[in-house]
């Protein structure tokens, strides 16, 4: 296919894009509320596994004195800014965090912060990640992800940035916590279509004005494991950030090794794309076996948070886009049925925290 034909297509899709955006542009007033409560405070109490979502595919995990960020994006842009920076970078050229919506909740990284784990490199996952940077959140926080994220993130000029990239070693442990990547892919976007994909192949001379900036990169899906005084694993807790196709799952599935080590307590599933890649999310769940399963990046990111937004009441969620959240959930039923998994499924409210073991139904965390 020549130039031209590409270059036809993709604005194509990016017409496309913009006629979705104006669709879902009358989104809600932003709300102030002040900051989400983190449950970490209380995981330092009490010898228990925490699990909070603060929606798209943001977590905080935490065991005792490590904590585990996932991905933390607050400034939830509308979708129709996203469309016309793609579209029309030469106008819209301010494409960047919104430290009004950051501070509205989780205006700090939580103390004892080991690691910030970021999937992949779309603007949904490491936009905001250079203001935590900027006012050195967090203390000794090491960031996990792609060299095309390191290479975004080196255009805001942070000092001393503390980087591990994951296709160079895919283990890294501190504290009592252990980090292991598997790459893995994306699914596409729409009809087959993938947006904003490709590398960054070299550090960025300066911050990133346009949402077409924030490349993929390498896409990673990550194990948390939470280990004993021996190193012996404790809890083991699986994330995606992004559905993916069987091809994504052959380095997790060649490594037995690992995934006879320790069973999966917790697998963080993302539901958007689950219907664009075949056998999603059957290619994963066949490896990792899970105990349970939590539903992720199912909330309407082209809108501001809002706190307690419930998936399981009919109307009290703003679905992203041709989730079809819905459908997910019976896709894992029926594999739950088909292939005897015994997970129990969690469809979270935005802010709400999960305890495990839940062995007291009153604990702060789960109300």
């Amino acid at each position: 296919m020549n130039q031209g034909a590409i270059l036809g297509i993709n604005r194509l899709f990016l017409s496309l894009l913009v006629g979705v955006a104006l669709s879902y542009s009358c989104a809600r007033s932003f709300v102030h509320h002040g900051p989400v409560a983190l449950a970490v405070r209380e995981s330092q109490t009490l010898p228990a596994l925490y699990v909070q979502w603060l929606g798209v595919s943001s977590w905080i995990i935490s065991y005792g004195n490590d904590v585990v960020v996932v991905d933390p994006f607050f400034s939830r842009p509308s979708f129709l800014s996203v469309a016309l920076s793609l579209a029309l970078p030469s106008l819209f050229d301010d494409f960047r965090y919104n430290v009004e919506r950051i501070n509205d909740v989780l205006p700090d990284l939580p103390e004892n912060t080991r690691f910030v784990l970021l999937g992949h490199a779309h603007y949904d996952h490491l936009m905001d990640v250079p203001y935590y940077m900027k006012r050195k959140s967090g203390q000794n926080v090491t960031y996990v992800g792609s060299r095309t994220a390191r290479n975004i993130l080196s255009g805001f000029k942070p000092a001393g940035l503390d980087f591990h990239i994951a296709e160079d070693q895919p283990k890294i442990e501190k504290g009592r916590v252990r980090i292991t990547a598997f790459p893995s892919d994306h699914a596409p976007h729409f009809f087959g279509h993938k947006f904003m994909s490709g590398k960054v192949k070299e550090p960025m001379p300066s911050f990133p004005r346009h949402s077409g900036d924030y490349l993929e990169g390498r896409t990673f899906i990550y194990f948390i494991d939470f280990l004993d005084g021996n190193k012996q694993v404790l809890w083991r807790v699986f994330v995606n950030g992004a559905a993916s196709s069987p091809r994504g799952a052959k380095a997790l599935q060649a490594d037995t090794t690992f995934r006879m080590e320790h069973a999966v307590d917790i697998a963080i599933l993302c539901v958007p794309g689950w219907d664009k890649v075949d056998h999603y999310p059957n290619s994963i769940l066949q490896l990792i076996n899970p105990d349970k399963v939590i539903l992720s990046h199912y909330d309407d990111f082209g809108s501001p948070y809002k706190h307690g937004e419930d998936p399981t009441i009919p109307g009290e969620i703003k679905f992203v886009p041709f989730a079809n959240y819905g459908g997910f959930l019976t896709r894992l039923n029926e594999l739950k049925t088909k292939h005897n998994y015994h997970y129990d499924i969690y469809q979270p409210k935005t802010g709400q925290c999960i305890r495990f073991p839940v062995s007291n139904p009153v604990a702060s965390c789960e109300r």
